[in-house]
């Protein structure tokens, strides 16, 4: 796989922000071709989803489950777990950078044991972009951007 230039990197993040907070604001209506009928997209990848059990005729016991949806890789920890956070998607978009500027699928890619990715020697970007990079694919959640506009505000430094 050809390597993704920093260039074309920098064009495209310009518009990450915009796309993030549009994804996590809006549901979109669509309507399908083959039946005409409105469809509403959510974005959303992880579901609730609200079970009701009986054990007695006066009693109704109420469960809630969580449902992830992603491809594994791409996918923040807490997300895969259930819990996705406001960041979750920044980790995922870090993924798809590291694999366009390696071109290695993330399951391939090396960690060391604070679970932190190993990348950069497969990757010629510089180390400011790596950075960058490390920080929006940070294992743990707290230590990662959180918002799409904290990273292009060091992308633009």
């Amino acid at each position: 796989m050809a390597q993704f230039s920093t260039k074309i990197f920098f064009k495209v993040a310009t518009h990450i922000p915009h796309f993030l907070t549009l994804n996590r604001t809006y549901a979109v209506l669509i309507r399908r071709k083959q039946d005409e009928k409105l469809v509403l997209i959510d974005f959303g990848a992880v579901k609730e989803i609200l079970l009701s059990t009986t054990k007695h005729p006066d009693q109704k016991t109420v469960a809630s489950t969580t449902i992830s949806i992603g491809t594994p890789g791409y996918m923040a920890s807490e997300q895969a777990q259930g819990k996705p956070q406001i960041n979750s998607d920044i980790y995922s978009l870090g993924m798809i950078a590291i694999h366009a500027f390696t071109g290695a699928e993330p399951n391939r890619l090396p960690s060391n044991n604070t679970r932190e990715i190993n990348w950069q020697n497969q990757a010629n970007v510089s180390s400011q972009l790596a950075q960058i990079i490390d920080k929006m694919v940070r294992f743990d959640y707290r230590n990662r951007y959180q918002s799409a506009k904290e990273v292009l505000k060091d992308l633009n430094a």
